[in-house]
C-alpha cells in the first residue's frame, strides 16, 4: 500500500505514473480519513481518465502515450490521510477455458479488476441452470450469447429457473467480482433435464 497524508488545507498530492498506451490499470483505494478524490489525468490536465472517491471496480486502459499522473485531492479545506494501490494488470479477462455441462468449476481472480471468462457450446433451445455452490465475495455471473454482446442472464446467485439458450453456438460465462474484491467461487452449469 502507498500511504500518505496532506499537511495543510488545500494541498493535493501528485504521483507521476509510468504508463504506455494500452496499459491496463486498477486503482484500489484503502483507508481514507476524509472525503478525498483520486484523479488520473494527463499531466497537462486536458485528458481525465478517472475521478473517484471510492473503488470503482473497473479496470482502466491508458488510451495513448501521454504522461499521466494520479492526483489525490481532499475535498474542501480538510486534511486527509489515505492509502491506495495501483495495479498494472497483465490481463483483465482471465481465460477459464471450456465448460462442459455438469462439470464443477472452481475459479479465482488474482488481482482486483480482473474477471474470468469461460466458453460453453450448446444446441439451439437448450435449457440450463447455473448452480453457484460457493462464492467468497459478491461475484456477478453473466452469460453472453454467441455474438459476445447480448446478455442472456446476469445474477450474483444461481438461477432459480431454467435459462433458455435461444441459439446454438459458443456462449460466454463471465465471473466478475464486485469492487476491489478477489473472486473465489465454485459453480456448475447443468442441463435442465439433469437438474430435476
Amino acid at each position: 500500500w502507498q500511504e500518505s497524508a496532506t499537511e495543510f488545507p488545500g494541498q493535493s498530492v501528485v504521483y507521476a505514473l509510468d504508463t504506455s498506451k494500452a496499459d491496463t490499470l486498477y486503482l484500489e483505494i484503502g483507508d481514507v480519513s476524509a472525503t478525498t478524490d483520486f484523479i488520473i489525468a494527463s499531466q497537462d490536465g486536458r485528458t481525465k481518465l478517472l475521478s473517484t472517491y471510492s473503488d470503482t471496480g473497473e479496470a482502466l486502459e491508458i488510451p495513448d502515450d501521454q504522461n499521466y499522473q494520479l492526483m489525490v485531492d481532499p475535498r474542501g479545506d480538510r486534511l486527509s490521510e489515505f492509502e491506495f494501490r495501483l495495479h498494472r494488470l497483465e490481463s483483465v479477462n482471465l481465460d477459464g477455458g471450456v465448460i462442459e455441462l455438469g462439470q464443477y468449476i472452481a475459479g479465482k481472480t488474482q488481482l482486483p479488476g480482473q474477471s474470468i471468462r469461460y466458453s460453453l457450446t450448446v444446441n439451439v433451445g437448450q435449457e440450463v441452470n447455473l448452480e453457484v455452490l460457493r462464492s467468497a465475495v459478491t461475484t456477478d455471473f453473466q452469460l453472453l450469447a454467441p455474438d459476445g454482446r447480448t446478455s442472456i442472464y446476469k445474477s450474483y446467485v444461481g438461477s432459480n429457473r431454467p435459462i433458455v439458450l435461444p441459439s446454438a453456438g459458443s456462449y460466454t460465462l463471465i465471473a466478475d467480482p464486485r469492487g476491489s474484491k478477489l473472486a473465489d467461487f465454485e459453480l456448475r452449469l447443468i442441463a435442465e433435464a439433469d437438474s430435476r
